[in-house]
Parts: C-alpha cells; sequence; structure tokens
C-alpha cells in the first residue's frame, strides 16, 4: 500500500524557501513559550472581560520563561 502524500496550502516553491524555514522555527518558538505559560505558568484560557488583567500576566509568566531559558 503506498503512502499518502500530505498535502500543503503552501506552493511548493514557497516550502523550499529559507525565509519560509527561518519562519517556522521562530513559530515553534513563540509557541514553546506559551506553551511553557500553560503548564509550568499556571496561565489559564483568558476571560475576555480580564483582558486588561491577562495582558499584565502574560508579560510576568513570559518574562519567567525567559528568565527560566536564560539562567539555564
Amino acid at each position: 500500500m503506498a503512502a499518502k502524500r500530505k498535502s500543503s496550502a503552501v506552493p511548493d516553491d514557497i516550502c523550499q524557501s529559507e525565509g519560509y524555514t527561518i519562519s517556522l522555527k521562530a513559530r515553534k518558538r513563540i509557541e514553546e513559550v506559551f506553551d511553557w505559560m500553560k503548564t509550568v505558568g499556571g496561565m489559564r484560557k483568558a476571560e475576555a472581560d480580564r483582558a486588561r488583567k491577562n495582558q499584565r500576566v502574560i508579560q510576568v509568566r513570559s518574562s519567567h520563561f525567559f528568565k527560566n531559558i536564560v539562567s539555564g
């Protein structure tokens, strides 16, 4: 049985470009920050009526994430 090829909405010439690869790596690093904030940092789903408070919490939690990365 032949393996199914996954199709992508992104054209092949773009997928093979260096800029696209860099963009994917940057996106992965950004997702790591939010994953950390959800698991270790204790962030939960944000509520719309507490947007200002959540913004501050995100700033604090992300600073703790980067502090942990830098200090090892």
